[in-house]
């Protein structure tokens, strides 16, 4: 069985009783239970990112990406500055991923986890990608 992260949990409890609410508003007559459902999803779709992607360099813009959506769908229906929000924090979570691109094919998928191939096995040439790639280490080990 996998091991679910603490962000996960937390996430999948609040969206839970979150929608447990909104089916309780739904029951009682009330139209506000739609928001707060949409809510609650939001919420399960960031347990789902969060179990999904175990490095914290990987979730910044994912969890960036999910709630510029949601804030650009809610600006489709009530006001233009809540889509042009929503449309930067979409753009601010893909330059993110554009400017980690790099960093990500420094420590690449060929280096085998817990094995220390070394610097130069590892990496390549040069020192700054031998900086890159140790940031790169401290973050995934943290």
């Amino acid at each position: 069985m996998q091991s679910v992260s603490t962000s996960t949990l937390v996430f999948v409890v609040i969206g839970a009783l979150i929608l447990a609410a909104a089916v309780t508003l739904g029951m009682l007559g009330s139209f506000a239970y739609l928001a707060v459902a949409a809510v609650g999803m939001f919420f399960v779709a960031a347990a789902l990112i969060s179990n999904a992607t175990r490095s914290r360099a990987a979730r910044v813009p994912a969890f960036l990406a999910l709630f510029g959506i949601v804030v650009s769908l809610v600006g489709t229906v009530t006001t233009i500055p809540f889509l042009l929000l929503g449309v930067g924090l979409t753009a601010t979570a893909g330059a993110i991923v554009l400017l980690l691109a790099p960093l990500r094919d420094v420590v690449g998928a060929g280096v085998p986890r817990g094995r220390d191939h070394g610097l130069g096995a590892s990496v390549g040439r040069g020192w700054p990608r031998a900086a890159a790639y140790m940031a790169m280490r401290r973050l995934r080990y943290q």
